[in-house]
Parts: C-alpha cells; structure tokens; sequence
C-alpha cells in the first residue's frame, strides 16, 4: 500500500536515527506512515512501532499500511503492548500501533503504558494530504470551508478565529506567528470584509489578504500598489501565506504543542541514566521521566523558523547540560560516488545543534523537501 507522498529526507532519516532490529520507534506524526513504513522494515519481527497523529483518517491510513491497529483509547497501549501477538505488522513482521494524540501527549501517553522509546522522530510541517483536499480548509490554492483543523473533533475552526478575534489580537498573532509586517492592515482588512457577512471560505479570505497587501511587500522588503501578476506569484511568495500560516498555527496549536514536546524531551535528557522509575510531577506535567531510553536517538523535522528556532534553542540547552549530543551528517563519498549517484552518509557528533537539509537531487525529485529542516541528537554524551 502506497500513500503516493514521498516522505522527506528518509535516507538522512535512517542515518542520525540508525534503527536496529528489536529497535522501539515512535513517530510522533505519523501522517500517512512513509517514514514509519521504512523503520518497520529496518527494526524487524521483534521490534515495535507505535504512531501518533491528530488526524484520524491519517493514522487509520498509515495503520492500515503497516498492518497495524488503532487504540480505541490510548489507556490500552499497556495491554496491547504486553501481548506479544497483538498489532503484529503483515509486511515487517514487526508490531504497530496507532494512536490518536497530538506528539504534546506522547510522553505521559508512553510513560503511562510503560513503553520506553528508543527512536523517535516528528515530522511536524503540515501534510500535503491537507493541502491536497479543498475540504480541510489548509490551502489559499483553491477554495473550500475555512477549518484547518488536523483534529476534526476539536471544536475552534479557521473561521472562528477569523471571524471572531478583535483586530488587535488578530494582528498580533498574524505577526506573531506569520511573521507578517502587514499584519495591522491585514487585520483591518479581515474585520472590515466580515462586518458585511462572515469569511467562511479560503477563497475569500485569500482575496481579502491580497487586497491589502501590496504586491512586492513580500520580496525584497519593497512595497508597490500594483496587484501581483500571475508570473509573480508564481515566482515569489503568495500574500495569502503568512496569514494562512499563522491562522493555521493557532488553530492546532502548534508551537504550543512542540514547546510541551521539548519539555518533556528535556525533563527525560535531565534524569541520570540509572534512573528508571516515573518522577513524581505536578497535575500538567510530564508523569514518566523514563519514556526514552538512556540512549535514544531522536530527529524533528520542521518547515519554519518559528519550529526551527523551539527545537534549536531546546537542543543547545540540553547539550549544555551534558544530557544530549547533537548529531549531523557529512557526506564522505568520493567525487566520483557521488558523480555516480551514490553517497556515503557519515553520522557524527557535535558540540551545537547543526541542521540537516535536503541535497539538490531529493529537491528536484521531491519539491516539498526544499524547506525542510531536521536537528537530531542522540541521549547522553558518552553513549553510542
């Protein structure tokens, strides 16, 4: 079963991370389970993946692939995981279970069901199935519901936030999280339109945003009254981007989310190795410090620099510590390997957190690569 989507960086994936047969693997969104499928292979009959995800059909999907199941509730992960011949994948051989969380929840969820990972990885852009599907609400491309929910059952909607949130809080987090310098104008331009009838569609709120921004306020810092032509769209940055992602972002809140991720990384980097019994937490954090191993590997993935810089900033402070070894690749293939299509990944450790990017031939065989950025590391700084 294929999803049709190729998953990024998967060779530079198996590389930092080094799966091992008997390996227990946590992909923290496991989307349509591309990246999950190659470390089934890689951990074997005797290892075990287990799969988060926000979005149902996704993880339905990415279980189906794997031969796996979907928890109910993630109370039974204990259960299910004790019984050796439970969740038992047709292709690997090896175990999978699907469960419907966000990654925030990963670590008590773990910790819980007394399952200790020893790869971890979270690819935390936005699917391209999203993008994909009018229905969802994600893409200015073309029109559809304004929702941009990854979890349908959540209650707040594109549209409430859209329609709801003052203009001054609505600026804010344009600005905030967008990263947008016409956030004001934009805002303006968002309460005006809806004070004539609701922005319910992306269409519509795209046009909006178009009509506020200038053309070439998003390339070079320069401003024009002009409408962007078609050929300069196409070149350059869509106006509609940045609102849309800050818009998207709050609606499942995502930095939130990978700040708790972070934390709860940080606490398990923090507890020496001897230690494997659960630290005793306050109600709202982390109830399990042991839900990585003492030498697990981990890489996330992200597409902005707003996720970039929570993982960067994490990673460095953890390596100064003394809890973590951040971990890049070189590549030491010859001229001539690499003239032949070949490459000879060299994982190696460092003092800072180094980011991993796609190589020129990934990019043009996958465009959706280009922005993306991974930091990896492994626990501990003498361990292997």
């Amino acid at each position: 079963m294929d999803s049709g989507h190729e998953p990024v960086l998967l060779d530079k994936i198996l590389a930092v991370l080094q799966p091992m047969a008997g390996d227990t693997y946590v992909d923290l969104t496991i989307g349509r389970g591309g990246h999950a499928q190659a470390m089934a292979e890689a951990v074997g009959p005797s290892g075990l993946v287990v799969g988060f995800d926000l979005d149902r059909g996704n993880l339905e999907y990415a279980m189906q692939r794997l031969g796996g199941v979907v928890l109910d509730t993630p109370a039974e992960l204990g259960r299910v995981v004790s019984d050796s011949s439970a969740a038992r994948s047709v292709g690997s051989g090896c175990r999978a279970i699907g469960i419907h969380a966000g990654y925030a929840q990963a670590a008590s969820i773990l910790g819980a069901g007394s399952v200790t990972a020893d790869l971890i990885l979270a690819d935390v852009g936005f699917s391209s199935v999203h993008v994909d599907d009018p229905e969802r609400g994600f893409s200015f491309q073309s029109d559809g519901p304004l929702d941009m929910r990854y979890d349908r059952a959540q209650r707040l909607t594109a549209a409430m936030i859209v329609n709801e949130t003052e203009q001054e809080e609505l600026a804010n987090l344009i600005y905030r999280y967008g990263e947008e310098r016409m956030s004001r104008k934009i805002a303006a331009a968002i309460v005006a339109n809806r004070n004539e009838y609701p922005i319910e569609t992306t269409a519509r709120l795209a046009h909006v945003v178009r009509d506020a921004v200038p053309g070439g306020s998003h390339r070079r810092g320069r401003r024009s009254s002009a409408r962007p032509s078609p050929s300069r769209r196409r070149h350059g940055i869509d106006p509609a981007t940045r609102t849309f992602q800050a818009i998207r972002i709050v609606v499942n809140d995502e930095l939130g989310s990978l700040e708790r991720l972070m934390e709860a990384i940080s606490l398990s980097a923090s507890v020496p190795a001897a230690t494997e019994s659960p630290v005793a937490t306050t109600e709202g954090e982390w109830g399990a410090a042991r839900w990585l191993s003492s030498s697990a590997r981990a890489a996330i993935i992200s597409f902005h620099s707003l996720e970039d810089r929570i993982v960067k900033q994490a990673v460095n402070r953890m390596a100064d510590g003394g809890g973590i070894a951040p971990l890049w690749l070189k590549d030491s293939a010859t001229q001539e390997e690499r003239d032949g299509d070949a490459g000879r990944l060299e994982c190696t450790r460092t003092r800072r957190s180094r980011v991993i990017t796609a190589d020129d031939k990934e990019i043009d065989r996958n465009p959706r690569s280009r922005p993306a950025k991974m930091r990896a590391w492994t626990m501990g700084r003498g361990q292997d």
